[in-house]
């Protein structure tokens, strides 16, 4: 399935891209970005907003957890740390 992203970043993918691909509720994706679970890291001057491949993997991540019991507080502190300890990593193919 091939996201339908911005026009500037292929690797930047809106919300519906993200609802399909993890099987998610528009709600769910707002609920957790409010309540600091895993927030997407780019807001468009609209206000709306673009996910990266590394929110996709927090919000899997969070999601399978979920489903599997764990708390959101141990979850969000997980996410939390992880993000500190791995240095950012650049995905784009190099021509």
């Amino acid at each position: 399935m091939q996201p339908e992203s911005d026009s500037l970043d292929p690797a930047i993918f809106r919300t519906r891209d993200v609802r399909q691909l993890l099987a998610m509720y528009r709600r769910q994706l707002q609920y957790w970005a409010e309540t600091n679970l895993v927030r997407p890291s780019i807001r468009t001057q609209g206000e709306h907003h673009r996910y990266t491949f590394e929110d996709i993997i927090a919000l899997k991540g969070a999601k399978r957890l979920i489903d599997a019991g764990v708390s959101v507080q141990r979850i969000r502190s997980s996410i939390q740390a992880v993000r500190e300890i791995l240095p950012e990593v650049a995905w784009r193919s190099q021509e």
